[in-house]
């Protein structure tokens, strides 16, 4: 990579599959005008990459999650995008499709989702058309 090669912030979070606010977390740590500029939108430069590649490469071997897990529906809570689930002993907000009744999860059923950042999951599978739909959720 050459010293003159840039790239958008948004298009750097797209390109290593992070959010982001992940992304903007670890620019905290970095040094505007060497490593980042700001201009109607926040480019890094060659070096801002690289260290921002060391550094992600420096968390991953710390802590691993699973690309998509099994979790537990605990409950449902008043904005009906999002449900409160269990992820081993973690309890774990997951996104998750509604409609304008609301969500067709309930407490009990299993299912999967992709973890996104912190206690946040998204869910992954089809939109459940009832409740208890066992194309999208399964019972225990």
């Amino acid at each position: 990579m050459t010293s003159t090669e840039t790239i958008s912030e948004s298009e750097l979070a797209q390109t290593l599959g992070i959010s982001r606010g992940e992304l903007k977390r670890l620019r905290e740590s970095l040094v505007e005008g060497e490593h980042y500029k700001r201009t109607p939108e926040i480019v890094f430069l060659a070096s801002g990459i690289d260290l921002i590649l060391e550094k992600i490469n420096a968390g991953a071997s710390a802590v691993q999650v699973p690309a998509l897990a099994k979790l537990t529906i605990l409950q449902q809570v008043l904005n009906p995008r999002l449900v409160l689930a269990q992820h081993g002993n973690l309890r774990v907000r997951v996104k998750v499709p509604h409609t304008a009744k609301g969500n067709h999860f309930r407490a009990g059923d299993i299912i999967q989702a992709r973890h996104v950042e912190g206690d946040l999951w998204a869910y992954h599978g089809p939109a459940p058309r009832f409740p208890g739909d066992p194309l999208a959720v399964s019972k225990k």
